[in-house]
């Protein structure tokens, strides 16, 4: 007799892919559907990273394996459902402010575990990023901000160009700065949504496949410079926290120029992305002007 399975989506995820929930013989399970086709390389990956936290003892994803459904076979991946709540809700509607910057100290501590894994052993794996392609990425994106009108009018009505100009220059020399660290493995997508708090208070990783062989502000390579926006207090704070657990309590050299760094890169692709629109644009470049001024001014933004 067959079976018949009722899939609820789990909704809140900004990646696009589709995440569905199920039961089966009383247990449940998740269903991912990536937004992009992917590979038997993917496969391999994501499953490689599932074994990676299983091995440092970092409560993440249970992977059970993938399947293809449609007529045109598209891949899912399956693993075990997570039960909790997610970070960013607890922060929004319950945590205080020191709650969420204690929650980005735990987080800190727990991907410290990360840092020892032996990077030789999943190079082939394992995506690294390149600081020099990275830091040509920016420039080439801070180009085509300058040579786009409707970019370059909303850039002069509302941020001050020298002080861009200032930390654009400094983006470029933190290219020195990270060549001499040596990368290691990080997360690579470190918020609030990707973390969800079980009923004892212990925080399980989601959204893993971002994985990297990088650096450590690079975790948050796409939402560094939504966490700074002055109204988003709970953001810095956990961003803060995260760092003060990743790094017992201090920062590293130079660690404010990596800041920057990962800050304007955020923020040109951002621009780019958003050209189409003028509302959003002038939104965000208001926004983004009392960042500018204070991570010129503040050597201990976060």
């Amino acid at each position: 007799m067959a079976t018949c399975l009722k899939f609820d989506e789990i909704l809140g995820g900004h990646s696009g892919a589709r995440v569905f929930k199920f039961q089966m013989d009383h247990i449940n399970y998740c269903l991912k559907i990536p937004k992009r086709q992917i590979t038997e390389a993917d496969i391999i990956k994501f499953q490689k990273i599932c074994e990676i936290y299983q091995q440092t003892g970092i409560k993440s994803l249970e992977y059970l394996g993938y399947g293809y459904y449609g007529a045109t076979p598209k891949a899912f991946y399956l693993y075990r459902y997570v039960p909790g709540y997610n970070l960013d809700a607890l922060s929004e509607q319950t945590y205080t402010l020191s709650e969420t910057h204690q929650a980005g100290v735990d987080a800190g501590r727990t991907i410290r575990k990360l840092k020892n894994y032996a990077t030789s052993d999943i190079a082939t794996y394992i995506p690294t990023d390149n600081i020099d392609n990275l830091t040509e990425d920016g420039n080439r994106l801070y180009a085509q901000l300058l040579n786009t009108p409707q970019l370059y009018n909303a850039l002069c009505r509302f941020c001050n160009l020298n002080q861009v100009q200032l930390l654009i220059d400094t983006f470029n020399h933190a290219t020195g700065t990270f060549r001499a660290l040596t990368p290691q493995l990080i997360h690579g997508d470190i918020k609030c949504s990707n973390i969800i708090v079980d009923s004892v208070g212990k925080q399980c990783f989601i959204d893993i496949a971002a994985m990297k062989i990088s650096y450590d502000v690079l975790n948050f390579h796409y939402q560094m410079t939504w966490n700074l926006l002055p109204e988003n207090h709970k953001r810095r704070a956990f961003t803060k926290g995260f760092f003060d657990g990743l790094y017992d309590g201090s920062r590293p050299e130079n660690f404010h120029q990596q800041i920057i760094y990962v800050t304007i890169l955020n923020f040109l692709k951002h621009s780019v992305k958003f050209a189409d629109d003028p509302q959003e644009i002038e939104w965000y470049f208001q926004k983004m002007q009392p960042v500018f001024a204070e991570l010129l001014a503040n050597t201990k933004t976060i």
